[in-house]
């Protein structure tokens, strides 16, 4: 009832029933008992008045519990009295599950691991790398999501032509150095949101890093392709310590790292950016003919912003905002949310038609952007549904148009170094991390110190050079002194809009321009086809390739026949359809129904890379 209040109608409830008793006192009183006396009278009253009163406070307490629990289902944070944890390697995931039962959150729990990853899998990622974190908190009045940026920098003495036109120079060496901004990143988000010690982080990295672990099925493989001019380097003394680079199941350290990885613990963020780690960094890639100086490490800083979100099919999907690759995931998804797929609409062939032409149109989108304040307009027009109705309109059931008509003019080199960990708190709070060192390995430069160092410059765009087929470099993100190149990155939280306790998800991804398309694909399969996480991080996805200009699938991801069938179709429509082997590799956990999963993609071995309790 309009302007009604319910604690009101209880207040109102008790004067009533005070009022009655107040009457039969009365009634009472004035009644004749030839066999009591006045005590007795005042006896009788008094147990009335009692049983009355305990009625009434039963009722109130009763109706307070009962507001309580209507309040906390649709405002108060929720405890899952469970945690999990995922990343591409199981003991990393222990590490970030052990510091989540010591009460650190989620954030800690995903810091943890990403320490211990990029110790364990340095071809991906490390603290010589940058990337995002998502951090998503319950709250009372709804939830608190916040987004750090710690992505690398170009440095002061960069310039839009020092690449001279030739790729090359941007993806190995010196040259190919960003500012690293991992540690920075760490350091803002754990005083933001963590609870342990910033030490304790560190411990379990700094340990496997000193005492050697074993080589890993995906670090193996990702030394294969290795140029063996790295034996006798600093990292050459790391992965061909005895001459010849290791292969999967030898035992690989890194002392140097175990120490300098201590240091942080020990004197915070401030240890790398500064002093002698510092100097060691800029040495080696002065002397492989880079132009990073100290001045460029002293002034970075990592930046908390905003999260971005939309709604699909009555969920809230959150991601970071640039120059992540956030605002292409939002653009794609509210371009196939008018689509309305459903179960029925699964594995069709016009399905993953619409697909493979939203994401030509999202990326079409990309080619606008840059790391710039002055974005605003264009941001507004990605995330809002309206431009994606206008966008979905330009989309035909039957044929496909020239790349002009989608406005692709995305041009970013491929990588593959990148890693992905989501992380879930007893207290439902949710972090999510994509960290990258860019290409494997990166830059090729390790310090003395035992840092891995990024080759993120290569993530610009170069005069004269061009990634995609038919289409020259973007002059969005050329390089500047200071700039942040754009990202695919795009760690991403789900939750469900209106029953708060119904659906908590995390997730993301490595594998370049696969990464937006492999979140997309798991996400549609989870809200829209529903499917369980597992089974929609491992079913065969589809994308539309950037730098060949065909449509990839994962063949062997897809019944034969299914498979024949939908070459055939998308080939008719007009698509230049090719095999691909593997598309991106998603991590993920979800909160469901009291139950919590977490898996890893098996794609990249991490099948086994989740821990949860």
């Amino acid at each position: 009832m309009a302007g009604r209040n319910i604690f009101q109608d209880a207040g109102n409830f008790v004067d009533d029933r005070e009022n009655l008793i107040q009457r039969d006192s009365q009634e009472l009183e004035e009644q004749s008992f030839p066999d009591e006396n006045h005590h007795s009278i005042a006896r009788r009253l008094k147990r009335s008045r009692d049983i009355r009163m305990i009625i009434i406070v039963s009722i109130i307490f009763s109706i307070a519990i009962t507001v309580a629990l209507v309040v906390d289902i649709f405002t108060g944070s929720h405890h899952t009295g469970h945690a999990a944890v995922v990343s591409d390697v199981k003991e990393c995931a222990d590490v970030g599950l052990d510091l989540l039962r010591k009460g650190g959150s989620a954030v800690d729990a995903a810091i943890g691991t990403m320490l211990c990853v990029g110790v364990m899998n340095p071809e991906s990622t490390g603290i010589g790398g940058g990337g995002f974190m998502l951090s998503v908190v319950p709250q009372n009045d709804g939830e608190a999501a916040k987004v750090i940026d710690f992505r690398e920098v170009a440095p002061l003495a960069a310039s839009k032509d020092m690449f001279h036109g030739n790729d090359s120079l941007a993806s190995w060496g010196g040259l190919a150095v960003g500012v690293p901004g991992e540690i920075r990143g760490y350091e803002l988000a754990h005083k933001k949101y963590g609870k342990l010690k910033w030490s304790e982080l560190f411990v379990s990295a700094i340990k496997i890093a000193r005492e050697g672990f074993t080589v890993t099925e995906h670090t193996g493989r990702s030394l294969k392709n290795l140029k063996e001019n790295v034996i006798g380097t600093e990292l050459g003394k790391v992965v061909a310590p005895k001459g010849k680079l290791l292969k999967e199941g030898d035992k690989m350290s890194n002392p140097a790292l175990a120490n300098t990885l201590q240091r942080i613990a020990d004197h915070g963020a401030d240890a790398f950016y500064k002093g002698p780690i510092a100097d060691s960094l800029v040495n080696a890639v002065r002397s492989a003919g880079g132009i990073l100086t100290k001045k460029d490490l002293k002034i970075y800083q990592a930046l908390e912003k905003e999260a971005i979100n939309s709604s699909y099919k009555g969920y809230q999907v959150i991601t970071t905002p640039l120059p992540s690759g956030g605002p292409v995931l939002i653009s794609l998804l509210n371009i196939l949310d008018g689509f309305k797929f459903s179960e029925e609409d699964q594995d069709t062939s016009l399905t993953y038609h619409y697909m493979i032409e939203a994401m030509k149109f999202a990326f079409g989108q990309r080619s606008l952007l840059e790391d710039s304040k002055n974005l605003t307009d264009i941001i507004q027009e990605m995330l809002s549904k309206k431009h994606a109705n206008l966008l979905r309109a330009k989309i035909s059931p039957n044929q496909t148009f020239p790349l002009s008509h989608y406005g692709l003019m995305v041009d970013q080199a491929a990588s593959h170094g990148t890693a992905h960990v989501s992380a879930i708190g007893p207290d439902g709070d949710l972090a999510a991390i994509t960290s990258s060192v860019n290409g494997y390995f990166g830059s090729g430069i390790m310090t003395k110190t035992g840092i891995l160092l990024n080759n993120e410059m290569l993530d610009f765009s170069i005069p004269g050079v061009q990634r995609v087929v038919g289409a020259g470099p973007p002059k969005a993100n050329f390089v500047a002194p200071g700039k942040r190149p754009l990202s695919n990155m795009a760690p991403t939280a789900v939750l469900h809009e209106e029953r708060r306790c119904w659906l908590r998800t995390s997730l993301g991804a490595s594998g370049s321009y696969h990464i937006i398309p492999a979140v997309a694909n798991t996400l549609i399969n989870i809200l829209s086809f529903n499917f369980p996480l597992k089974e929609a991080i491992e079913k065969g996805r589809i994308y539309y390739g950037l730098t060949s200009g065909k449509t990839e699938i994962e063949v062997k991801r897809f019944p034969h026949k299914k498979a024949k069938e939908l070459v055939q179709v998308l080939e008719n429509i007009g698509h230049n359809v090719t095999n691909h082997s593997s598309i991106a590799d998603v991590n993920g956990l979800s909160y469901f129904k009291e139950e919590i999963v977490a898996h890893g993609d098996s794609r990249r071995g991490g099948a086994q890379g989740s821990a949860q309790y």
